[in-house]
């Protein structure tokens, strides 16, 4: 758990504090919060370790890449799990 981040910050506000200024602590902690759970999912659907780790790598890859677009299109939703499945 990163000291530079609130846990009860939500993925939002991590998403905006990346996109401010690159934050590096932010990142970290979306990949905590959500690699466990997308690593099982992934793993139940494609029977792979190595296939789910690449799905769940290129999941955070695209998040990043459309951090600004995933922010201003949540309205209400605070939390980028179910963008992330």
């Amino acid at each position: 758990v990163d000291p530079g981040v609130d846990q009860a910050e939500d993925d939002m506000a991590l998403l905006r504090r990346y996109l401010a200024d690159g934050d590096e602590a932010a990142v970290a902690a979306l990949v905590d919060r959500h690699q466990r759970d997308l690593l099982r999912l992934a793993h139940a659907i494609l029977g792979e370790a190595e296939a789910a780790q690449d799905a769940v790598q290129e999941g955070f890859v695209r998040l990043w890449r459309d951090a600004a677009r995933v922010v201003a299109g949540a309205g209400a939703r605070t939390s980028a799990g179910g963008w992330l499945c």
